[in-house]
């Protein structure tokens, strides 16, 4: 085979200097693309990322701007408590709409409430509002949905003690239920939305039990 060798024509060795510098060309340019199509192929291959909104999500509205902003809104000067830190985010509504009811929600959503205080809206977190003076809840009187309240009722049939454990439930860890004995009533602390649910309930099982009821030993 050797001595069949013969001379590669000039021509052929143009040829494939060429291809070779095309090849060459093409692997240098190759690695700039690689990410890319890592990418794509990446984002295609996960059903939950063909699913995502391409928009941004919006930022959150730091605290301290939405209370400046309500303090503005209603004309009141408003304190923070300082383990009060946190940001929401509003959808289809401005901030200068905010009223005082929706900033109650608000702060709610976050673990916060706000309470009238000295002239103040003192902005507190909620495991702090039960030690508060807080609005008393009487008939005829409307409060914001959020805002926190004190209740008391008086039974007239019914043993307050022996409802505490149907009521109980529907209070929130944060809120506060507690029966006096000695005036057969029931006292609770919680936003004035639950505390009218829950004294339409207690009303209505005060009406059903037998008139003259005792509690406890008093019953035996």
């Amino acid at each position: 085979m050797i001595s069949c060798l013969r001379p590669t024509p000039n021509g052929a060795k143009l040829i494939a200097c060429l291809a070779l510098a095309g090849f060459a060309s093409a692997a240098l340019t190759q690695p700039s693309l690689a990410p890319r199509l890592q990418a794509v192929s990446q984002t295609a291959s996960s059903p939950a990322a063909l699913l995502m909104d391409p928009k941004p999500r919006a930022d959150g509205v730091p605290l301290q701007t939405l209370v400046e902003q309500i303090a503005a809104n209603i004309h009141r000067r408003v304190i923070v408590d300082s383990r009060a830190s946190s940001s929401v985010i509003l959808y289809g509504q401005k901030l200068d709409q905010v009223t005082y009811s929706d900033f109650l929600t608000i702060l709610r959503i976050n673990g916060l409430t706000a309470v009238d205080i000295n002239d103040y809206v003192n902005v507190v977190p909620l495991t702090e509002v039960r030690w508060l003076p807080l609005p008393l809840m009487v008939p005829g009187k409307e409060l914001p949905p959020d805002q926190f309240a004190d209740m008391s009722v008086v039974l007239k049939n019914a043993c307050a003690r022996n409802l505490v454990t149907i009521l109980r439930p529907r209070f929130a860890p944060y809120a506060y239920l507690v029966v006096d004995a000695n005036s057969n009533s029931i006292m609770a602390i919680d936003t004035y939305a639950n505390l009218k649910r829950v004294r339409t309930e207690i009303t209505e099982l005060d009406s059903r039990a037998p008139p003259g009821i005792r509690c406890g030993a008093e019953a035996n």
